[in-house]
C-alpha cells in the first residue's frame, strides 16, 4: 500500500500575513493544504493520506475536506513545534493505521504545485531502491560558509549541486524507527532525507520541476497564486 503524509503544522511566521496559517491562504477559492491534498487524492497510486495539521485548526481543516467532497484521508492529527516533529507524529498514526511496511510519500502541505506524475515516479523508485529524494538542479551560485568569520566562504560549483525538495518518498520501517531515534536523541534536521542521511541511508534521487516550490514567504504566495491561476484558466 501507499500513503501519503502532508504536514502543515505550522504557523507561517516568515509570510506576515495576519494570524490566518499560511496553509489556509487562498488561491482560485481553495486553501493551500487543499490543493496540495488534492493532487495526492486525485492519484490512483495513493491509497490513503494522512494529513498532520496545525493544532487548532483541524476543524477547519475537516470542514474544507467535507466541502470539497476529497476522499482518501485517513486522519487529520495535530503538529508539533517543528516539521520534523509534525512528520513523526504522523508516521506514528500511519504505523496504528496500517502496521505492514508500507510506502509513505512525505510531503509538505505548502507546496502545491505537484503534477500526479512526479507522486507516481516517486511510489516507483522506492518499490525498486527503497527510497527517493525528488531534486531540481541549482540555477544560482552558493556559498558555503565553513567558519565564523566575515570571509569564511567558498563558492560551489553548481554543476555539482542539487536542492533536494519534496516529496521525499520512503518504506516505513525504515523511516520511523530513523526519526524516533533522532526525537529522542533531541536531533534536529532541515527536511526528513537528511535526517535518513544521518542515519545511513542514501536516497534514490529523482528529478522534480522548479515551479514545485514551497510557500514560505509572501512572494512565495504569490508566484505560487500566478502559476496556478493561469494552470485553472487553461483547464
Amino acid at each position: 500500500m501507499n500513503y501519503a503524509l502532508i504536514f502543515a503544522g505550522g504557523v507561517g511566521s516568515r509570510m506576515k500575513y495576519g494570524d490566518i496559517p499560511k496553509q489556509f491562504l487562498t488561491i482560485a477559492q481553495k486553501s493551500i493544504i487543499i490543493l496540495t491534498i488534492e493532487k495526492f487524492a486525485e492519484n490512483d497510486n495513493i491509497d490513503g493520506i494522512i494529513v498532520v495539521c496545525k493544532d487548532g485548526h483541524i476543524d477547519r481543516l475537516n470542514s474544507q475536506l467535507q466541502d470539497h467532497k476529497i476522499q482518501k484521508v485517513i486522519d487529520v492529527v495535530p503538529g508539533g513545534t517543528t516539521a520534523q516533529e509534525s512528520i513523526l507524529f504522523g508516521l506514528r498514526r500511519l504505523k496504528e493505521y496500517d502496521e505492514n511496511n508500507n510506502i509513505v510519500v512525505i510531503h509538505d502541505g505548502v507546496r502545491p504545485i505537484i503534477d500526479s506524475d512526479l507522486i507516481s515516479k516517486n511510489i516507483d523508485a522506492v518499490s525498486k531502491y527503497g527510497s527517493c529524494v525528488t531534486t531540481v538542479s541549482c540555477k544560482e551560485t552558493i556559498l558555503y560558509r565553513d567558519g565564523s568569520g566575515l570571509n569564511d566562504y567558498s563558492a560551489l560549483n553548481r554543476r555539482n549541486c542539487l536542492i533536494a525538495r519534496a516529496p521525499q518518498c520512503f518504506k516505513i520501517n525504515d523511516v520511523l524507527p530513523a526519526a524516533e531515534k533522532s526525537y529522542a536523541e533531541k536531533l534536529e534536521f532541515i527536511d526528513t532525507y537528511s535526517l535518513m542521511e544521518y542515519n545511513g541511508l542514501k536516497a534514490h534521487l529523482i528529478e522534480g520541476k522548479h515551479s514545485n516550490i514551497k510557500i514560505t514567504t509572501f512572494d512565495d504566495y504569490l508566484m505560487a497564486k500566478n502559476l496556478l491561476e493561469k494552470a485553472f484558466d487553461h483547464e
